[in-house]
């Protein structure tokens, strides 16, 4: 890191001084460049507190390009460290009730509620549990409330009159919302907590108006980025990055997408997509987890905290590919469904094969995740390989096989009976679904097919295989059933105390055909390969398989 950093002043004379130059609110792209260029002073000036050398090289540096732009910062300013602010808008329970008062799609109000309170106490944990600043960020919670009677209210305020209005007709027992000494205008208790359980440090500052009031800027001395999370995007959220443009133009201010929350899903996405981008960066919960602790800081912090929201059961899809995506799809539009998508981080890559796998955020344990490690809910069960992998599942099924060569370039590892005529099948060994299968007439033909693909991608295993003699047809056409089955196991079953084991099968399945008849000289796909499911049958519906 330090080596880094000192590489990072190499050419500190000869670029434009981001930092230290005028720029107007409107001109987006200088500010963009304005704001990396600030980060990046700061990250070094962090590595340069913890190193004397490292400060002496960064301090010794020429002076910037004059550019003929009016300082806005004294020389003693540019290296100032990061001072973080998160604010956390109109998260009370008088908002949260009328918000999710109907659930979004096919989801429950009480699981769109929970998943949304989740991200606010992400965003809120991965802020008090940054190592990177001496002084922890500081949480400002924001929100509405008014002295009995709506005093402070004009009855023709055209957001909060209404209330003034019925409240002087019924009174403060029936008419409260927003109202000091009711419980409905108190901050959430539990994001509170979060704060108080890391040791950080927070304000709660109430307002009486739609804007901001001078009492956030008094928190915001001395604060170089603020982001805003929380409830009612296009009201207090939009306000208050607005009033951050107006009032400090020399903070950099973001919200995070996925912590934020209005009445409706098709005006939190005009205002994220449309609106909230003029004023402020819309950034992802993990980009802002990353920018602030850090991804492995993050999930000890959450490991800590040690707690799971109610109401709803997270799905992450690691994009491992297989049946996941069709079981998510069911649960996430299932009637009444508690699953919603959680985020994702990269989990480590596989530099041979330049592959990059995911895994959830804060490497949570989730209710199902593709990467079995992180799922509550295991998708594959343990040793599936010997069923996958056509080369191991030969070591204990090689009598219920048809023939089969194992090919690994010049390497033939299990012998065959004879060169017969008939198709042959070439494939990839640890690839399923029909994927990865070439046809060839005969022996000699399948394995030049193997070794011609061996030669684009060494190290890959081949299994060639021969097909069975006199298949059965339906209507002249190869087919097979696909079938869904569940295996339990209870460790507590059995006489001697051991597992026991009980298989279901539903009874419904898929039958596959194939799109044209049969013949074994005929190579083609359409012919050979069945992989598309073409009828499902039930015994409640007729299918192409009869009575049979």
């Amino acid at each position: 890191q330090i080596e880094a950093a000192e590489a990072c002043v190499i050419d500190e004379a000869s670029r434009v001084d981001f930092d230290n130059i005028a720029v107007r609110p409107t001109s987006r792209p200088l500010q963009s460049l304005r704001s990396l260029r600030r980060k990046e002073d700061r990250r070094v000036a962090s590595l340069a507190e913890s190193c004397p050398s490292t400060k002496r090289c960064l301090t010794s540096t020429r002076p910037p390009v004059d550019c003929g732009f009016t300082s806005i910062r004294s020389p003693s300013q540019k290296m100032a460290p990061i001072r973080r602010a998160l604010i956390v808008c109109d998260v009370q329970a008088d908002v949260l009730k009328s918000l999710f008062a109907i659930g979004s799609g096919s989801t429950t109000p009480e699981t769109s509620r929970a998943a949304f309170l989740d991200a606010v106490r992400s965003c809120i944990l991965a802020s008090v549990a940054c190592p990177l600043e001496a002084d922890k960020p500081l949480i400002v919670f924001s929100g509405l409330q008014f002295a009995p009677g709506y005093k402070e209210v004009h009855e023709d305020h055209c957001l909060f009159g209404s209330l003034k209005r019925l409240n002087g007709k019924v009174g403060d027992r029936a008419v409260h919302f927003f109202m000091r000494g009711f419980d409905g205008s108190s901050i959430d208790a539990d994001l509170v907590d979060v704060v108080s359980k890391f040791g950080g440090k927070h304000a709660v500052v109430m307002r009486q108006t739609h804007l901001p009031t001078s009492e956030l800027s008094e928190h915001l001395v001395d604060i170089t980025d603020v982001t805003v999370v929380g409830c009612k995007a296009s009201q207090s959220v939009q306000a208050t990055v607005q009033y951050v443009a107006d009032h400090h133009p020399g903070i950099d201010c973001s919200v995070v997408a996925e912590a934020l929350a209005d009445y409706s899903r098709q005006r939190l996405e005009a205002i994220v997509e449309h609106l909230l981008p003029m004023y402020c960066r819309v950034a992802s919960i993990e980009e802002y987890v990353e920018a602030t602790c850090g991804l492995e800081k993050f999930a000890q912090a959450l490991a800590l905290e040690g707690r799971s929201p109610a109401n709803v059961k997270f799905l992450v899809d690691c994009e491992r590919g297989g049946h996941f995506s069709l079981y998510a799809h069911h649960l996430l539009h299932e009637n009444g469904s508690q699953w919603l998508m959680y985020p994702t981080q990269k989990w480590y890559e596989d530099i041979f094969r330049s592959k990059q796998y995911l895994c959830p955020l804060g490497k949570r344990v989730v209710g199902f995740c593709g990467e079995p490690q992180f799922s509550e809910v295991a998708m594959f069960i343990k040793g599936r390989e010997f069923l996958d992998d056509k080369v191991k599942l030969l070591k204990y099924a090689e009598d219920f096989m048809p023939e089969t060569i194992v090919f690994n370039g010049d390497c033939v590892m299990s012998p065959c009976r004879d060169d017969s005529s008939g198709p042959w099948f070439v494939k990839a060994s640890d690839k399923n679904g029909g994927k990865a299968i070439q046809i060839a007439a005969g022996r000699d033909e399948s394995l030049r097919l193997a070794a011609s693909q061996y030669t684009s991608q060494p190290g890959e295993v081949y299994a060639i295989q021969r097909h069975i003699s006199n298949p059965h047809l339906i209507d002249g056409r190869k087919w097979h059933l696909k079938m869904y089955l569940l295996l339990t196991s209870n460790a507590d079953g059995g006489e001697e105390g051991g597992h026991e084991w009980r298989l279901y099968a539903h009874e419904d399945a898929f039958l596959c055909i194939s799109s044209k008849p049969w013949s074994a000289e005929n190579v083609e796909h359409e012919v050979q390969v069945t992989t598309r499911r073409t009828d499902r049958i039930s015994p409640k519906r007729s299918s192409a398989l009869g009575d049979s």
